[in-house]
């Protein structure tokens, strides 16, 4: 991990020094996206997703009308794609087809009325926000609890995106405040104050974030920090995958900065 960070920082760089590097991954906006481990990029606007390969073919579509608008996708998992309508109170697990597992997943048929966030945590459990009485749940993929835990934070507490990495940990990302972590059973760990942070990720013990136009690594168990020399004050967010970084510009174009070195 240290090795792939230490060329993670390298292509960084090179993605300033050296235009050709920075390639356009789509021709047009792309309003949502996230990336697999197999740096298949998915975007979503409106009731439609889309998953491209790394070079920026299309390989498949999916969409489903009847349940509205897509609210938030984890590709975490590529076997397991999670789908999260959040109006319609809904998620949907997808195979790396993109072809449904199994039948629709309703919150509302298990009483979970208010849940804001959804993502998953590992291949058989899934992970629930509910913003209103700040809780996280635990489930199986059938939305069987097996777990809760009251967060206890602040009153402002609002945070805006939930991840889990590598089945060990959660982490809820408030804009104004930081990054609070959780381990895989709910119980708060602690507390990264981060104010201004836009975009967040886990990659092993380092924490990637865009804060005040700059990306930033921040090494969670030597407790260092490490900004990139990316000129990203246009950019809104960006994802790490196996192969490349990716970035998005204020007006909704990615760009694909790829790995040049080898380990």
């Amino acid at each position: 991990m240290k090795r792939f960070l230490i060329l993670l920082y390298t292509l960084v760089a090179l993605g300033v020094t050296n235009a050709q590097e920075r390639r356009l991954f789509n021709t047009t906006p792309i309003e949502n996206y996230t990336v697999d481990l197999f740096d298949n990029v998915y975007a979503w606007d409106g009731t439609s997703m889309v998953q491209y390969d790394r070079t920026g073919n299309t390989l498949r579509h999916y969409s489903n009308p009847a349940l509205g608008t897509i609210t938030y996708v984890d590709a975490s998992y590529p076997s397991k794609i999670l789908v999260f309508y959040q109006e319609a109170g809904c998620i949907v697990l997808l195979d790396n087809q993109l072809s449904p597992i199994g039948n629709t997943l309703n919150l509302l048929d298990h009483n979970l009325f208010t849940i804001s966030m959804a993502a998953m945590a590992g291949t058989s459990k899934i992970v629930l926000y509910d913003q209103q009485n700040q809780t996280l749940i635990l489930s199986d993929i059938q939305l069987n609890i097996t777990g809760t835990a009251h967060c206890q934070m602040e009153s402002d507490f609002h945070p805006t995106s939930m991840q889990s990495s590598q089945e060990k940990t959660i982490m809820l990302t408030d804009t104004t405040k930081g990054v609070y972590l959780f381990d895989i059973l709910g119980s708060f760990q602690q507390k990264i104050m981060l104010p201004n942070t836009i975009c967040t990720q886990i990659v092993g013990d380092e924490l990637v974030y865009l804060q005040n136009g700059i990306l930033r690594f921040y090494n969670m168990r030597q407790h260092t920090y490490h900004d990139s020399d990316l000129p990203v004050s246009t950019y809104r967010s960006f994802h790490l995958g196996s192969q490349c970084l990716y970035i998005q510009d204020t007006a909704s174009y990615v760009y694909q900065i790829p790995r040049a070195l080898k380990p």
